[in-house]
């Protein structure tokens, strides 16, 4: 075989071999959990407060944060 043909099957057995191990890491990370047991607790990563808002006095509606609602028909 040539010099040539050695450096490109080289290159690309390379390749193969990242390709392969960035799919074992991807692979890896995407079967870890989310979340932790305690780390609500802890108030880690939280978007809002655990605290709700104060409800206004409609029955069908519930204030979630503040820009989200939830309607309930009875």
């Amino acid at each position: 075989m040539s010099r040539r043909i050695k450096i490109t099957l080289g290159a690309i057995a390379i390749g193969v071999v990242l390709i392969a191990a960035a799919a074992g890491v991807l692979w890896y990370v995407m079967g870890q959990p989310l979340y932790k047991p305690g780390m609500v607790r802890a108030g880690e990563n939280l978007s809002a407060p655990l605290a709700p808002p104060p409800q206004s006095s409609s029955e069908s509606l519930w204030i979630v944060e503040s820009g989200i609602q939830l309607h309930h028909c009875l």
